[in-house]
């Protein structure tokens, strides 16, 4: 199960809903050793990806004509209290201690130019990813969420 929705306006705004996928791994569409009630991980590697996902859009959009010479991003996860931080990627280690956030939602507003978001978007979502993670307790290092992207975009230029 994948819940999703998207609108892309014809004045170039795109909105992207979507839901925590690790919420619904209890359920029968799922196989997975363990379960867990819903609300209570949030996937590191999954989130990483996912802000590199919405800039990697931007930056393609950014080179279209709904694209503008300043474009905005906007990201907000909301349902967030308490849940851990968990690395979903079974061929890592996992985390060795917990982290846990307190805070309801995350918010993270910028602007970019064009030129930044087409040259330099895959660095530009690094950004939101780490705040995110020093909100659970996790102060991870540039080195290791490039070393992380690069699973993403399986080449080295991450």
């Amino acid at each position: 199960m994948y819940v999703a929705f998207w609108r892309f306006y014809q004045s170039g705004q795109f909105g992207y809903l979507d839901g925590n996928r690790e919420d619904w791994f209890g359920q029968k569409t799922f196989a997975q050793a363990e379960s867990w009630p819903a609300d209570t991980r949030l996937a590191a590697i999954s989130s990483l990806y996912r802000f590199a996902e919405i800039f990697e859009f931007a930056a393609r959009l950014a080179l279209t004509p709904a694209g503008d010479k300043v474009m905005s991003i906007d990201i907000e996860l909301n349902g967030l209290t308490g849940r851990r931080l968990w690395m979903d990627d079974p061929n890592r280690r996992s985390f060795f201690q917990n982290y846990v956030v307190t805070i309801p939602s995350f918010s993270f507003h910028n602007e970019y130019t064009a030129d930044d978001l087409a040259s330099r978007g895959r660095k530009l979502s690094m950004v939101p990813a780490l705040e995110l993670f020093r909100r659970f307790g996790w102060d991870a290092k540039n080195e290791t969420i490039a070393s992380l992207l690069k699973g993403l975009y399986h080449d080295s230029t991450a």
